[in-house]
């Protein structure tokens, strides 16, 4: 008894101690970028800045292309692991699969660079020649960013969250101070979008060494079709999920400016952005219980994995209700000070309806890694696929209805309606096995 007891708090150690380098991994450089983007703005002007703040958007979603791999690397090798099998083989399957598909895209965005500066984006005369070139630089980078998400799957699937945090800390920090430093020499996007490229490669070369020193890998094997179509089965669902994601969090501000003014926008995603930084907690939450609820789940132990659940989101609810509920009865003065007493007029209300939004969004991040846990992606990209159908028709018509105010409370129900929908789903899991 003494001896399970003793395991029990080694376990809940390692969980608390991985929770604490995963959130320090998200919340530094977040600091950092609070910091150094007052310097580029004033630095390199609206402009340069806007195409920098573009290129960073870029770096984030060209994730989308590793096809859902680093997720499915993280189930598949945690359960393996669980059940004492080798993971070598889909380890090197996965890794050299997403190097051909990043060479793919390094091409495809290197060919369409004259096209976005051109024809897409809507650049000064005298920027288009130097975005550009600047576009082709950011997309060698491109290789670099896909396979770091495969190999911090491996070291999530080893739960080596400090490995992983000794990586993202300081390369999440200097994409921030980097281009800030540079941009006090030149305001040149070439060499600043080329700052950007370095750091990645740096990540990629870290996260490549730390990977070695747990399971010794080559990008030279051969791709096993068995085990590819294994983590595809898996990915694919994931990359529904991750296309569908951002058409829900992204289309009301498009149908603001459509609907209501495209000054309105403002009013709504500055609140926005300003609460939904809070989702860093439940995100570096999920992001630890993920390997944990497959690694469970492999070896039996589902009751384990569900009361692990419960306990996780009773422990987040508490612990993220208290910066919400002080957002909302401060609303007013938090805008005031943030941005200016006349913009807080206009978007107190709606920073306070967001708060409960993100509250059940937060929590549903934890039923969501439990869901995946048991190797249903294809769950959460169908739950979001109902979402999307109902969420839009109800956000469009409240939006012609209510203008900015109906965006909000639309959100409110599409992340309550996620939440409930994941919750039943868990408790269904939970009980077929």
């Amino acid at each position: 008894m003494s001896i399970w007891l003793k395991a029990k708090e080694v376990g809940r150690h390692r969980l608390i101690n991985s929770l604490i380098w995963n959130f320090s991994g998200q919340i530094l450089p977040l600091l950092a970028a609070l910091i150094c983007i007052p310097i580029l703005v004033e630095q390199l002007g609206d402009e340069r800045f806007g195409f920098l703040s573009i290129a960073w958007v870029v770096i984030g979603y060209f994730s989308l292309f590793d096809l859902g791999l680093g997720r499915a690397i993280t189930f598949i090798v945690a359960k393996r692991n669980a059940e004492k099998l080798s993971s070598i083989k889909i380890i090197n399957t996965a890794l050299k699969f997403l190097l051909y598909i990043s060479c793919f895209v390094l091409l495809i965005f290197f060919i369409a660079s004259d096209v976005l500066t051109k024809d897409v984006l809507l650049v000064s005369v005298e920027l288009k020649s130097e975005a550009s070139l600047a576009i082709k630089v950011l997309s060698v980078g491109l290789p670099f960013v896909i396979l770091s998400i495969g190999l911090r799957g491996v070291l999530e699937a080893y739960q080596l969250f400090k490995r992983i945090s000794f990586v993202t800390i300081p390369s999440g920090i200097l994409l921030f101070v980097v281009p800030a430093i540079v941009s006090y020499f030149t305001n040149s996007l070439v060499l600043i979008f080329g700052s950007l490229v370095f750091i990645r490669f740096l990540q990629f070369l870290l996260f490549f060494i730390s990977v070695n020193l747990v399971v010794k890998i080559s990008f030279f094997e051969t791709i096993d079709k068995n085990e590819l179509k294994l983590l595809l089965s898996f990915g694919g669902w994931m990359t529904a999920t991750n296309i569908i994601s951002p058409i829900m969090v992204n289309m009301d501000r498009f149908f603001i400016g459509a609907k209501v003014a495209v000054s309105a926008v403002t009013n709504y995603v500055v609140p926005f952005d300003l609460i939904t930084k809070a989702l860093v907690l439940p995100s570096a939450i999920s992001g630890v219980l993920f390997p944990e609820f497959s690694k469970l789940q492999a070896t039996g132990k589902t009751q384990s994995a569900f009361k692990l659940l419960i306990k996780s989101l009773l422990l987040l609810a508490m612990v993220f209700s208290i910066p919400l509920i002080i957002v909302f009865i401060f609303s007013y003065e938090l805008l005031s000070i943030w941005v200016s007493v006349s913009f807080a007029l206009s978007s107190y209300e709606i920073l306070k309806i967001l708060c409960v939004g993100v509250f059940f969004n937060g929590l549903a991040y934890l039923p969501f890694s439990y869901v995946q846990g048991f190797g249903r992606s294809d769950v959460t990209a169908k739950l979001h696929l109902i979402e999307l159908v109902v969420y839009l028709p109800l956000l469009y018509g409240m939006i012609t209805s209510y203008g900015v105010i109906g965006a909000a409370y639309s959100w409110v129900f599409r992340v309550f309606m996620d939440f409930l929908l994941l919750i039943f789903m868990s408790f269904r899991l939970g009980r077929e096995r």
